[in-house]
């Protein structure tokens, strides 16, 4: 069996099944995360209609699989990377198309500064999707109630934002997340991705500033024909049962713009646990060489 990943230090930002024996537009997911990130449609009651009329703002691209899946339900995507790599090889080697909202490689911060402060600026996203974990970590400014407001800002009256997040639920850098997330959002649930054996988990929070998060049911036409129907079906039946109950967490520290330090120290714990981790996942042999 070959595979495709698009690496960064030692995360895996997406990959491909069998690249060699099908096209790679075709090609099956390696990971259920980025389908379960598409669950941003699926909270909204009118996905099911004509999409032409939505938008997506992709922060952080990665091998764009969730960008790749809301471009074929005609959903208007714009891609914010701030590396000009990660944005060169997923429209390259993970055939992510053309934004038709257009990219910008640059820092999501920056981004969301200058279009939440222009007089004209409308709130104009349906959905976000807000990935950025990498290397066993998220950049703190990213992960600050101040961010959040401004990506608040930037979605519609009913948009929804999927948050992806890994981390150790029981450390403290996780706790600061939390309380962060929670803090900035009237509604939220989050869901965790797949089995675990450890406290270490990837969870993606589903939010929105200013209703209840529900999810329609899904329909045939939301499963798409590729890349991996099956496993898109299975996730989108299924995730439900898989949700993390919020209630017990305790709002602690949050994090804001100037005090970011607080969460980049308490992650460094994470960095080597996560390492670890995907050492499980590729050998040695394959990190020391690539």
């Amino acid at each position: 069996m070959r595979f495709r990943y698009l690496r960064a230090d030692h995360s895996l930002l997406g990959g491909l099944w069998d690249i060699d024996a099908r096209s790679v537009e075709t090609a099956e997911s390696i990971y259920s995360t980025f389908i379960l990130q598409e669950l941003v449609r699926l909270a909204d009651s009118t996905s099911h209609e004509a999409s032409g009329d939505k938008s997506a703002l992709i922060i952080g691209l990665g091998a764009g699989l969730s960008a790749r899946a809301l471009h074929q339900h005609q959903v208007e995507v714009t891609i914010v990377e701030i590396d000009p790599v990660v944005y060169d090889f997923a429209r390259r080697y993970f055939a992510v198309p053309k934004p038709t909202g257009g990219a910008f490689l640059e820092d999501a911060r920056a981004f969301l500064r200058r279009e939440t402060e222009r007089v004209s600026f409308p709130s104009s996203y349906d959905y976000i999707v807000h990935d950025v974990f990498t290397g066993g970590s998220v950049p703190a400014s990213l992960f600050t109630i101040e961010c959040f407001q401004d990506i608040s800002r930037a979605l519609t009256p009913t948009g929804i934002v999927a948050i992806n997040f890994a981390g150790n639920t029981s450390s403290v850098a996780s706790q600061l997340v939390f309380s962060t997330i929670l803090s900035s959002f009237h509604h939220c649930r989050a869901f965790e991705d797949g089995a675990h054996t450890t406290d270490y988990r990837n969870l993606v929070f589903f939010c929105s500033p200013s209703s209840p998060v529900v999810f329609r049911q899904p329909l045939p036409s939301d499963y798409l024909p590729f890349p991996s129907p099956l496993m898109r079906e299975k996730v989108f039946n299924e995730f439900e049962s898989a949700e993390m109950d919020l209630s017990g967490v305790k709002l602690g520290s949050v994090v804001h713009d100037g005090s970011e330090r607080e969460l980049e120290e308490a992650q460094r714990a994470g960095v080597k646990e996560h390492w670890e981790l995907m050492n499980g996942v590729l050998p040695l042999e394959t990190w020391a060489i690539y």
